[in-house]
């Protein structure tokens, strides 16, 4: 990994850090007092990275698995809200959707073929120069029982951290207060996401090996 691409990630996480925590934090503290409703000012500060992630789906012209999962937690959360609710209900709205997507990962491994061989089937067949030179399309590394295997514990790993992150982020929400929690909760979703991305990452290294000799 060269010293600029090392340097784009750095970039990359300050970024996200500050669209997704700090923007945030600081709107909810100037709105919180000067709107009424302090349900409202929540709302209005957690739009940010709403807005965010539609700019780079309009952007990349491609929709990423968990920037949808934002914003449907936030469309959840406003749907809940009409019908009447708390700054904590709205604050734990994306954790129920986090929840449900680990669940649904986990539960896809007793399936024939878990969810990450889906995600990775969009990529691999585009990506790997091994499958445009030598026809090894992911349906045929399928048949290789490490491939298998892989694929399958890549689903737990990132369906345990979902849950983990899910029941992390709930919990804080009845133990920090509001602005707090705004700071903490996207570290805490960072930790685990990026956890999971880094065995995987590990993981594509080791298939990518196995498959080129």
């Amino acid at each position: 990994m060269d010293i600029n691409h090392k340097n784009n990630i750095k970039k990359s996480i300050i970024i996200s850090i500050l669209i997704n925590a700090i923007l945030p934090l600081i709107t909810y503290k100037i709105l919180i007092n000067h709107i009424p409703s302090s349900i409202t000012a929540l709302i209005i500060s957690t739009t940010i990275p709403i807005i965010d992630n539609i700019y780079h789906i309009i952007k990349e012209k491609k929709i990423d698995i968990f920037a949808s999962l934002i914003i449907l937690g936030f469309i959840v959360g406003i749907i809940s809200m009409l019908f009447g609710g708390s700054q904590k209900l709205l604050l734990i709205r994306q954790s129920y959707i986090t929840a449900v997507i680990g669940i649904l990962f986990l539960i896809s491994m007793f399936f024939p073929k878990p969810m990450i061989y889906y995600l990775a089937k969009k990529f691999i067949n585009s990506q790997d120069k091994y499958a445009k030179n030598n026809k090894s399309t992911i349906d045929e590394k399928w048949k290789n029982p490490h491939f298998r295997f892989s694929m399958k514990f890549l689903t737990f790993i990132w369906g345990i951290c979902l849950v983990l992150e899910a029941v992390c982020n709930i919990s804080l929400v009845f133990i920090l207060s509001v602005s707090k929690y705004m700071l903490i909760s996207p570290l805490v979703s960072y930790g685990f996401i990026g956890c999971a991305t880094f065995i995987t990452f590990f993981y594509r290294k080791k298939i990518k090996s196995k498959f080129s000799r």
